[in-house]
Order: structure tokens, then sequence, then C-alpha cells
């Protein structure tokens, strides 16, 4: 199963959805986990905008006010679900993998920022996977660290990453080194609930990477479109204009339109 997890920090922008989508395609992504939607109401466009088809399934939380929200989705054809838990920091779907028996618990997380909110949240997860039988999937912004060395750019807290810690332990999460990866390995039998908190490497610096080879695109065609206008504006101006050039200036005015209404809308 692939499984991708990201903190998108809000879904309004066209170009944020279409990357997710191009993501799940690339990868072939079965399962998708999103953070800070930044949703205030259901809106099933936006959710397919980013799956790329109909056949999908879902469960969500909307944000409150203008920060969380969480959005889990997932192919039926491969994953049944079965039953779903919400909160504010998390959605779990049970289900079934087609042709398995076993049923799986796929968690996706959005941290807390302070406590004794981030407190709470652990130990509710820490009972949760502990009073539930089968396969958990954690994944998600967990907004915590293990040790200072992972803390860039901000303030660490010692007495938060014991809490976070004494979590991990309880539930027997092993640290893999497979890059940002969680497993929960069960005490004589590997694999029994195996917990993988999987991130992708990078992200930021892919979408940056991808809207500015989209923007250089878009400036290089109204660039172009603006140096023809000019063209044909000295052409008119000196009387040397035929009339496939006029026609030309009105096509091309109303590409420039056309770019210019997109940009307004966001879509480019």
């Amino acid at each position: 199963m692939n499984i991708l997890s990201i903190n998108i920090r809000g879904l309004k922008k066209h170009r944020k959805r279409v990357w997710i989508k191009d993501m799940c395609c690339k990868y072939n992504i079965h399962f998708l986990g999103v953070q800070e939607t930044k949703m205030t109401k259901l809106e099933l466009f936006r959710i397919k905008s980013k799956w790329g088809n109909f056949k999908f399934d879902y469960a969500c939380i909307m944000a409150r006010g203008r920060s969380g929200g969480l959005i889990s989705i997932w192919d039926p054809n491969f994953f049944v679900k079965t039953n779903i838990w919400c909160g504010d920091n998390y959605v779990i779907v049970k289900g079934k993998w087609k042709n398995s028996i076993e049923d799986y618990y796929f968690i996706n997380v959005y941290g807390p920022q302070r406590q004794p909110e981030k407190t709470n949240l652990w130990n509710f997860l820490r009972l949760f996977i502990q009073d539930h039988h089968g396969k958990v999937v954690l994944f998600g912004d967990l907004n915590e660290v293990r040790d200072i060395s992972e803390r860039y750019g901000s303030l660490f807290s010692s007495g938060d990453a014991a809490t976070f810690n004494s979590f991990i332990q309880d539930v027997g999460l092993i640290d893999l080194p497979m890059g940002e990866a969680w497993t929960n390995l069960s005490i004589g039998e590997v694999g029994h609930n195996t917990v993988f908190h999987i991130k992708l490497k990078g992200l930021k610096h892919h979408l940056k990477q991808w809207y500015s080879q989209i923007k250089i695109s878009k400036n290089s065609r109204k660039r172009g479109i603006t140096n023809s206008l000019h063209t044909i504006k000295d052409l008119i101006d000196s009387g040397n204009a035929t009339n496939d050039d006029k026609a030309q200036r009105i096509t091309k005015l109303h590409e420039l339109d056309n770019i210019e209404k997109l940009e307004t809308l966001d879509l480019i």
C-alpha cells in the first residue's frame, strides 16, 4: 500500500490541489491524508480535484476558524471502510484491504501546538491503539519531536518531548531507518501492529519548484503576447498594418485577457 501524508496549509488554491493529484498519480497512492485543509465547509469538488477521479471515499473534520482541518481519502476498490472516528486533531478510518481479513486503522493526525492539548491527544491515541485489535497506520503532521536535534527554527520543550516519547514507548513504536517513518512491532508477533508515520522529504522544495516552472511559463507567454501587440501597434501607427495584422491583434488581446482572468481566479 502507498500512503501520502501532507500538510497543505489550505486547499483554496487550485495549483495546490493539482499538485497533490499529480503526486497521487505518480506514486500510485491508495490512501491520502491531508492536514491543515482550512476548509470550513464540505466541498466535494475540492476533494475530487486533488484525488483525480470520482472513485474515492473520504472522512474529514472541518477547520475551526482559519486553521486546522483534516481529510483522509482512499480508493474504495482497494480499501473498504467499516467505521470512522473524528476529533479536532485526528481522523481515524477503520476498514479492510480487498482480499485481506485483517482490520486496519488509518490515523491522520494534525498535532496541537500547545499544552494540555498535546498530552490529551497522545493519551487518547495511546488508549485507542491499545484497545483496538488490528494493524495501525499513523501519519500526519504531529507538531512534535523526540529530541532537540529534530527541532529547527523553533523552541524545544523537553517536557513535551518526554510526553511524546512516552506515547511512542507505551504503544511499542520503533524508529525505523527508512526516512522519517515509525513502526510498531508487537511482542511475539512481528508486524502485527505496524504503525507508519510517513512523510515525503522535500515536499516544500518540489512545490516551489513546480510553481516556479508554471510561473515562468505563464510569464513567458504573457511577454510574447505583449511583444506581438507592441509590434502590431507600431505597424498600425505607421499605417503599414494589414487586415491580418489587425485580426491578429484582436486574437492576442483576447489571449492576454484570458491569462489575466485566470490569474485573478488563481488558476495559474
